[in-house]
């Protein structure tokens, strides 16, 4: 009982499975039992003609088995005859013993091939009507229970039993046997006809050639042709056999395959020139036979999962819908502008048009994005880079939603990158040209180039704008000499401008909008990858080093700085689109160009510090920005440049980009900084660069000397920079972040290991100072909770000391700093963490313990 219990919960439990099981096994099923019936049905219809066709003729043919009674009356006449003249000559006559001729051999044969040939005909119709009745049976059994699971099991129950009694066999012999009959009939035939007349009788034998020729090639043409239509039953038995061969003599060469079903499947799948031909014009036919917009937007709307899906392009249709953007019979582009036509004819619903919106939007966008220059070299007949001339009305057009901002931006970004592309790609060909007639002493022809800049349909892209003043003078009917060569240098200089400035100006214009945006544009990081990877790479920052300035510029200053969005823990288009534009800023390493102040801007105003960080570590602009802050804090006076912006943006760079740092660069900025004011924030990051310097120089304090600072030692140590750093907080002073300067000094000078007992001494009365700041300011505590949590007082812990040596051996610094931790240990309100704390009382402990305070 329990085990039958079991099994059911188990069928229960599984019935989504098996229904999809049945779902899958009914319409293959079906299917199969269908094609069955429909065959029978032809086979019944043509089996029961041929034989009553037949049947006419094996009445006239099984005549001639039986005796002639012709030939009968022919000897009784005869017999007659000569009894007459026996009687009036008065003699004897003997009658003779009937005689009968027995049937021709063609009789014999023909109505034995006749009679074989009606019996297979009818047997043939009578295993049609019983496999009509068996498909009709093996339905009903299986739809006769609704539970999924026990539907299942009838189902595999009985296709198995099919495959066990081989009634897929039965089913192809059928056909067969009603082909051997009519081979029958005509063989029959010519022995019928050829006592009668050998002209007839050739005749009927070519018939029967033909009929056994064409039979022959429509069993084999399978074989060697897998898309070809005709076959007989015969073709799976030669399939078999032509195998078995190939793997019997060709065995290293040839792939086995069970039937020839397979082998379609393999070849109609495989990546080759035919299967992409094929695809093409399966394409082309789609499109033409979608009649009205309603048919076109379902297959406009599959149209970007046709080329891209995350995270890779689907290579393989890019030529095809190049191919159909190009074909002007299908006119692809056109009707998709009559669809986003319909999509402000106002009869459409509120969803039904953004959906199509959306839709027309997407697909552009694909089709815009595979449009690349075509290289100089290229075949001859590769198509050209679309130029959209038939959208350029759209392009302002503003979508009936802001939302529709998002998909259409995009679109037309990469739209009009793709006329750029055209553009490029014919001034390139033209380049190639007159560069030819000039290797070959010819007189070039500038002719195409005149007639290139005249046309007016490029995306509102105006080539005039790029064109040299030589070049324009020229181009507008001067008539003065000019050296052609000197020509074709100013048009390869066009193409430079062409190619480089007009996209990177167009994704600085997009990235402005995408900024103010509450998400990013549709496949914003794949429309900048599509538009910088095709873009040429420029030869002078200074190309594009404008557009990109007030970019950031026109992103960063209209936003307050008391707005909210800089104090958001992230504000995703914002900081995106900033790293973005900062991966952009490269200058080469003799330009001496300060940094753009929009960017120390958002540095100094973003609140939230490790987005900061992320953006720079991420563009990978730290060394260039270090670089650049000698020429910033130079050029102040007459850029106006915020110092504690520029300040700001030097501790971040200094914090986030120590493997940057070099001696070079150390020594420029602190020969800049003493010409500025000492902000927090150039305070914290003197402190950074001076400890950096311990790491390249030995004895920096001629520079260090330099810089309006506390008293520097000639021999700066560890102790030292910690000591100066924390003299430089009062309450009236604070320096910027000073817990993470704290830890980026520790960080990079190491674990001390004998200092002087001066040194130790200023330690104590610096820690005894920030007690007092720490008072008045808060971040005394985080600076006191980095120092505690570093290694510096490793060696007074009791675990994680290592054996250390213990380096605070003064008794008077040592009582001072055990005095100064006590009572932070006993201040109320400390904002310390419980692990602070815990540690705190740890080396107060320790201290306390070795160095015993004397009565």
């Amino acid at each position: 009982m329990s085990d039958s219990t079991g099994d059911l919960d188990d069928d229960a439990a599984t019935s989504k499975v098996w229904a999809v099981y049945v779902s899958e096994a009914e319409k293959y099923d079906r299917s199969l039992v269908e094609s069955w019936k429909s065959d029978m049905e032809g086979m019944l219809i043509f089996a029961g003609l041929f034989s009553a066709s037949l049947t006419a003729f094996i009445i006239e043919s099984y005549k001639t088995l039986n005796p002639d009674s012709g030939e009968s009356t022919v000897q009784l006449l005869a017999q007659i005859s000569q009894q007459l003249a026996a009687a009036a000559n008065g003699s004897t006559f003997h009658v003779p013993a009937p005689t009968h001729s027995p049937p021709r051999t063609t009789s014999l044969v023909c109505n034995a091939l006749w009679f074989i040939s009606l019996g297979l005909s009818l047997a043939c119709a009578m295993i049609a009507t019983l496999l009509e009745q068996w498909a009709r049976d093996f339905l009903h059994k299986a739809d006769m229970r609704s539970a999924p699971v026990i539907r299942a099991r009838v189902f595999s129950f009985l296709y198995y039993g099919l495959k066990r009694f081989n009634m897929h066999t039965v089913v192809d012999i059928i056909p067969l046997l009603l082909h051997t009959s009519l081979i029958f009939f005509f063989a029959g035939l010519i022995a019928f006809l050829f006592p009668i007349n050998p002209v007839i009788t050739y005749i009927a034998v070519g018939l029967l050639v033909v009929v056994v020729a064409a039979y022959g090639l429509l069993t084999v043409l399978p074989i060697w042709y897998l898309d070809c239509p005709y076959r007989t039953p015969l073709s799976t038995t030669f399939w078999s056999l032509s195998q078995f061969l190939s793997r019997r003599w060709l065995t290293r060469h040839t792939v086995w395959r069970r039937n020839a079903v397979e082998a379609m499947f393999d070849q109609a799948m495989t990546a080759s020139p035919a299967r992409t031909d094929r695809d093409y014009r399966a394409l082309v036919w789609t499109l033409r036979s979608l009649s009205d917009n309603t048919e076109l937007e379902p297959f406009i709307e599959g149209i970007p999962d046709l080329l891209r899906g995350p995270p890779y392009t689907r290579e393989t249709y890019t030529k095809q819908l190049q191919q159909l953007a190009q074909n002007r019979d299908v006119a692809l582009l056109p009707r998709i502008e009559q669809l986003v036509h319909s999509c402000r004819s106002g009869l459409l619903s509120e969803q039904a048009r953004k959906h199509r919106e959306t839709t027309c939007y997407k697909a552009l966008w694909v089709i815009a994005s595979i449009q690349t220059p075509a290289a100089s070299s290229a075949a001859p007949g590769t198509p050209l880079p679309l130029d959209f001339w038939s959208f350029p009305a759209h392009y302002e057009w503003p979508p009936m939603e802001p939302s529709m901002d998002h998909y259409s931006r995009s679109a037309i970004l990469l739209m009009r990158r793709s006329a750029l592309c055209r553009i490029g790609t014919l001034l390139t060909q033209i380049v190639d040209d007159l560069s030819r007639d000039v290797s070959l002493g010819h007189a070039p022809n500038l002719e195409s180039f005149k007639l290139l800049t005249k046309r007016q349909h490029w995306s509102d892209i105006n080539i005039s704008f790029f064109m040299p003043e030589r070049l324009l003078q020229y181009c507008d009917g001067d008539t003065t000499p000019v050296d052609t060569s000197d020509l074709v240098a100013d048009i390869v200089q066009t193409l430079e401008r062409i190619s480089i400035q007009q996209p990177l100006k167009l994704f600085l214009e997009y990235c402005t909008w995408a900024a103010t945006q509450e998400a990013l544009p549709y496949r914003f990081f794949d429309t900048q990858k599509i538009i910088l990877s095709h873009t040429a790479r420029p030869t002078s920052f200074s190309i594009y080093g404008v557009d990109l300035e007030f970019a950031l510029a026109d992103i960063v200053y209209p936003i307050p700085l008391d707005h909210p969005k800089w104090n958001e823990p992230t504000a995703q288009c914002f900081d995106i689109i900033i790293q973005q534009l900062c991966a952009l800023w490269s200058p080469e390493d003799s330009d001496s160009r300060p940094i753009p102040r929009a960017l120390a801007r958002y540095v100094a105003a973003r609140k939230d510090k490790s987005v900061i960080h992320d953006c720079l570590i991420s563009s990978g602009i730290i060394p260039r920005l270090l670089r650049a802050i000698p020429a910033t804090l130079s050029d102040s006076a007459s850029f106006q440049y915020p110092w504690d912006d520029a300040m700001t943006t030097l501790w971040h760079a200094v914090y986030c980009g120590e493997t940057f740092l070099t001696l070079q660069t150390c020594q420029s900025i602190l020969n800049t900084i003493p010409d500025a004011p000492i902000t927090p924030a150039g305070f914290s990051s003197i402190a950074m660069i001076k400890t950096a310097l311990v790491r390249f120089v030995d004895k920096p304090a001629p520079l260090l000397e330099s810089v309006p600072t506390p008293e520097a030692e000639a021999n700066p140590t560890l102790i030292h920079f910690l000591a100066e750093f924390l003299e430089g907080q009062t309450s009236d002073f604070m320096p910027y972040e000073p817990g993470l300067t704290m830890y980026w000094i520790i960080s990079w000078l190491g674990i001390p290991a004998q200092v002087d007992e001066t040194q130790q001494l200023r330690l104590a009365a610096s820690l005894t100072q920030l007690l007092a700041t720490g008072t008045d300011n808060s971040e005394s505590f985080e600076v006191l909770d980095t120092l505690i949590n570093s290694y510096i007082f490793m060696a007074y812990q009791r675990e994680g000391s290592f054996g250390l040596p213990e380096w605070l051996d003064n008794p008077t610094a040592r009582n001072q700093i055990k005095s100064t931790l006590s009572s932070y240990l006993q201040r109320p309100g400390s904002t310390l963490t419980p692990e602070s704390a815990s540690r705190l009382q740890e080396i107060f402990t320790e201290l306390e313990s070795r160095h015993p305070a004397q009565a």
